[in-house]
This record gives structure tokens, sequence and C-alpha cells, in this order.
């Protein structure tokens, strides 16, 4: 997902004249915007596998 971002502000950065401020301010957003989807997304999948890891440990033993 952060290689698309990175992507589409490279895209950005050679098509959409992003030599005025305007195309620079809007490259940042979308890649802020890219950098915090993506973080989150982690931080999602992290919560959950330490959750399931942690159920598993804590079952007791047959």
């Amino acid at each position: 997902m952060l290689g698309l971002a990175v992507i589409s502000l490279l895209q950005a950065w050679v098509w959409a004249t992003p030599r005025t401020l305007t195309g620079v301010v809007a490259s940042l957003l979308w890649l802020g915007t890219m950098a915090l989807v993506a973080s989150t997304l982690a931080a999602v999948i992290a919560s959950r596998l330490y959750q399931v890891i942690g159920d598993r440990l804590n079952t007791p033993l047959r």
C-alpha cells in the first residue's frame, strides 16, 4: 500500500507540475493519508495476531 502511495506521489511529481505549491501540498497530503492508512492496518493486524497468540498460550494443556 505504501508502494502505491509512493508511485502515485512520483506520478504527481512528474505529470501534475508539482513545482506549484498546490501540487506539492496535494502530493504530501496523499502520501500522509496513505501512510496513516498503512500504519493503521498494520496496527490492527498486529493487535489481532497478538490476541490470537495470547489466547493459544493461555489455553490449558490437556
